[in-house]
């Protein structure tokens, strides 16, 4: 599927979480919802005590969070960003500086839209044709051996199908000179043995990108933090183009407390886990045997349920309470995970109630 330049849409693509408008738009006020509609964990690491010269003092760089990541990450190549959205919006920038084509863009047909709307932002701008192309799950070799720059998410949200490392590692090999790929493991840290980053504990490949979020995992979102994996050159450019002072003062501390409390870590990743379990079986029992039968695909912290009414049932859910993420395709339905034992009942009599 190969879509040649340039993109008409201006439309900017769209995010779950926006509760505030949902509960304006069925009037149910926001105590009232179980917001399932992120893959954000809805167990937030503790917010420890902030001192009080953390908020008032410039952000410095030597505050001990880079060690932190480090250790945490197994990768010493990296920056500190704003959220992995931060990166995504300025990889066109970060990529053109060091590379001299950018005219084919290899992207994931679904997956996290940011990416594809960062690029066609760059298509619009570049004075060269610019062709995208798409693939299903995994690129193909020929794709791989013409594409200047391939976005691999791993795990993809919202498919939440995953590929191991030692697969994504052998594509380097079948890129050609002078491309890059880019990998957003934003949801990996569930599952870190499908993280790259493990095999460059010193530096990464000059054409390697890696992105990493710490709002999902660590239930965070709201402090808008991640990092960036990349050679110096790139980390440099990247630096230089977001500016100083991308992470305040608290947000860096509260992220260099969570990637050092491994205890909380390990606690967090097996109770997540037993609910993603949980989850999984509810769907099933509520969408797996129907006469028009979903394809259920499960990542840890959230599920996702092709069906063919997808937007009936967006609409039922949320006349009960339940707001879940209907997905760009207008094909499925993306579940996050209940907060507590009151909306895990709550999801279960909303689906009881449709199922009738």
């Amino acid at each position: 599927m190969t879509i040649k330049q340039h993109s008409t849409s201006n439309e900017l693509p769209h995010h779950g979480g926006k509760l505030i408008e949902f509960s304006l738009r069925y009037q149910r006020p926001i105590e009232q919802w179980v917001d399932l509609s992120t893959g954000v964990s809805p167990h937030h690491y503790p917010i420890p005590e902030i001192p009080a010269s953390v908020w008032n003092r410039l952000p410095e760089d030597d505050d001990g969070l880079i060690t932190a990541a480090q250790t945490y990450y197994q990768s010493d190549a990296l920056l500190p960003v704003a959220g992995s959205q931060a990166a995504i919006q300025s990889l066109p920038h970060m990529i053109a500086k060091t590379q001299p084509t950018l005219t084919y863009i290899l992207l994931p047909h679904t997956g996290y839209k940011e990416h594809q709307h960062a690029w066609q932002q760059y298509a619009e701008q570049s004075i060269q044709a610019v062709i995208f192309d798409f693939y299903r799950h995994k690129p193909t070799i020929e794709q791989l051996k013409t594409a200047d720059v391939v976005v691999v998410i791993n795990p993809n949200n919202p498919t939440a199908l995953n590929v191991p490392p030692s697969e994504v590692l052998t594509w380097l090999e079948h890129t050609q000179d002078h491309s890059t790929i880019v990998i957003d493991e934003a949801f990996v840290d569930c599952t870190p043995e499908l993280s790259v980053l493990s095999s460059f504990p010193i530096g990464v490949p000059d054409n390697l990108i890696v992105l990493r979020s710490v709002g999902k995992f660590f239930g965070l979102a709201g402090i808008r933090a991640g990092f960036c994996f990349a050679s110096s050159l790139r980390l440099q450019i990247l630096k230089q183009h977001l500016g100083p002072w991308t992470l305040s003062g608290p947000t860096r501390y509260v992220t260099t407390h969570a990637l050092l409390n491994s205890h909380w870590q390990k606690e967090n990743r097996q109770r997540l886990h037993k609910e993603a379990e949980r989850m999984n079986l509810l769907l099933q029992q509520h969408f797996g045997q129907m006469t028009d039968s979903a394809n259920i695909t499960s990542q840890i912290l959230f599920h996702r349920v092709e069906i063919s009414d997808s937007a009936s049932w967006h609409h039922q859910l949320a006349q009960l309470g339940i707001f879940t993420r209907h997905c760009d395709e207008n094909d499925a339905l993306r579940f996050g995970l209940p907060a507590n034992e009151s909306q895990w009942q709550a999801l279960t009599r909303a689906l009881e109630q449709l199922k009738e």
